[in-house]
């Protein structure tokens, strides 16, 4: 499945020419963990009148008539809930060539947004000023990438905005998104399969998502079950059973379809570098086997794996691309252990973004 904390009410205004807002995107980009299954337009409403309207590509959990029907009249609503605000985490004001083309592509689209660098040593900073209940354990997580893990929920919560990693190019601007109260994209079924084999969460429609992430309760102790895609899944999922329905607007989350915010460059894993394809499509195709050797396999993931490097059978193309999760790349791109291009010949993130803000000037 995949992660998210959504909070729906941010606290700081970084943008004070703009109303305040109630709501936030979330580009997490990762995985909904084994979430290996098909998605189109899922939405159904039925607004008072009786009528059912489709929502391509984005899926809804209004579970009244109320609910439904001030859906359908936001589709046409100008007011934006989501402030056009990116969040960046990174280990320094630095980024390599590699990265910076890929903020490029941002700026290019989103010229009048607000860009926020948080950098390793702003993170214990705002934890500390902000959430101090959860301070403690921040700073006892083993690994640095839980911290970042943990400290992009409580940013989102604080401010609102977007988040995104860093090896996400942006295709398509993101203002049909901006209206909903968050929005939360999941990776494309050979990922999900690639780390959680054949292991599935159905597609229930997640529960009202305004609450506060249980971060200090989590006792996980590795990278994906604390605060990366597993144990945001299995919270979000708990919630959902917990909170099965939702009568207000501002308590719905959509899921768009993978292909939109996590799509392969030409819809194909071809288009990956050889040290992608010698070590990840190994491991790929090994999670095939067992498909293939499985009775209960289903049959999306059948046809996706007669060729591991196409895409085609369980990614609709006819759905547009908002942005491309890079797959040139092998391993972690923060802890130093991934592809080398993560950090070759790198240049000031000013020279990218001439007006981003230091995340200490907020704080």
């Amino acid at each position: 499945m995949f992660l998210s904390l959504l909070l729906l009410f941010p606290q700081i205004e970084l943008l004070p020419m703009r109303p305040k807002v109630v709501a936030f995107l979330l580009l997490l980009l990762l995985i909904f963990a084994g979430l290996v299954y098909r998605h189109h337009g899922l939405s159904l409403i039925r607004p008072e009148g009786g009528a059912r309207l489709r929502l391509t590509g984005i899926r809804c959990v209004c579970h009244d008539r109320k609910c439904k029907a001030a859906l359908h009249s936001m589709m046409d609503m100008r007011t934006d809930r989501v402030p056009r605000i990116r969040h960046i985490l990174w280990k320094s004001d630095r980024v390599s060539a590699y990265f910076a083309k890929q903020l490029k592509s941002w700026t290019d689209i989103h010229p009048g947004w607000t860009y926020v660098l948080w950098r390793d040593a702003d993170l214990d900073r705002f934890v500390a000023k902000h959430y101090t209940g959860a301070l403690q354990k921040f700073r006892s997580l083993k690994e640095n990438i839980m911290r970042v893990d943990m400290a992009r929920y409580l940013i989102l919560h604080h401010f609102g905005g977007v988040y995104a990693d860093l090896d996400y190019t942006l295709v398509r601007s993101l203002d049909p998104f901006l209206k909903y109260t968050a929005v939360v994209p999941i990776e494309t079924e050979a990922f999900a399969l690639l780390y959680f084999g054949m292991s599935t969460w159905p597609p229930d429609l997640l529960g009202n998502p305004a609450f506060m992430f249980s971060l200090m309760a989590n006792p996980a102790t590795d990278v994906f079950t604390f605060a990366g895609p597993l144990g945001l899944s299995a919270m979000l999922k708990r919630y959902a059973t917990d909170r099965p329905a939702v009568s207000d607007l501002s308590d719905v989350v959509f899921v768009p379809v993978s292909r939109a915010f996590s799509s392969y460059a030409n819809n194909s894993l071809r288009s990956s570098t050889s040290e992608y394809k010698g070590g990840i499509m190994d491991a790929l195709n090994r999670q095939c086997d067992a498909v293939r050797k499985s009775t209960v396999s289903p049959p999306e993931l059948k046809s996706y794996c007669k060729d591991v490097y196409n895409l085609d059978p369980i990614t609709d193309r006819r759905e547009l691309a908002f942005a491309i999760h890079d797959s040139n790349k092998a391993r972690s791109s923060y802890d130093k252990r991934g592809s080398p291009q993560f950090y070759k010949d790198s240049v000031s993130i000013r020279t990218v973004v001439p007006n981003v803000r230091m995340a200490r000037e907020i704080i």
